[in-house]
């Protein structure tokens, strides 16, 4: 979608543009959301990182925190991951997301599964909703074409 669609997309998704920055967190609620319920470990992990955000103000919080109380429908999510692609290559209000962005995101991503599940690194308590969710992320976001299970190890590594 062209840039000049972006604000007709925030309004469709309920966001001044002075939320854009919230959209980075989308994909992480997206992951939690994935079996179907937000477990408390998740949760604390998403507004733990959103907390320490400085691009993330107190209004920020609410929209991240609606969307923990409330499963967002597949287009909300989809159209979240469009807007927040278009950041990426081509810049917003809140500067350049850009590739190594769009990394830190699905590392996060990963690390929001790993809370509700995993132990000690292993992809296996991972739950294969999840995973999926963390490919179709990385797909449609253009970080990892082809993510697979030795790749969310090596992102479960990284620091988010």
């Amino acid at each position: 979608m062209a840039v000049d669609n972006r604000t007709e997309n925030l309004r469709k998704l309920g966001l001044p543009e002075a939320q854009l920055w919230a959209l980075t967190y989308l994909p992480l609620v997206h992951v939690a959301w994935s079996d179907g319920k937000i477990q408390p470990a998740e949760r604390k992990l998403i507004l733990m990182f959103a907390e320490s955000d400085e691009k993330i103000d107190e209004e920020g919080i609410v929209v991240i925190t609606r969307w923990l109380g409330k499963q967002p429908s597949r287009y909300y999510l989809r159209l979240g991951r469009v807007v927040l692609a278009e950041v990426a290559r081509r810049g917003g209000p809140t500067g350049d997301l850009g590739e190594a962005g769009l990394r830190k995101v699905l590392t996060r991503c990963v690390k929001v599964a790993d809370a509700a599940g995993g132990l000690f690194g292993l992809v296996g308590r991972i739950e294969g909703t999840e995973r999926d969710a963390m490919r179709q992320i990385a797909s449609e976001l253009a970080i990892h074409p082809d993510l697979q299970d030795e790749d969310i190890l090596k992102l479960l590594a990284e620091d988010g």
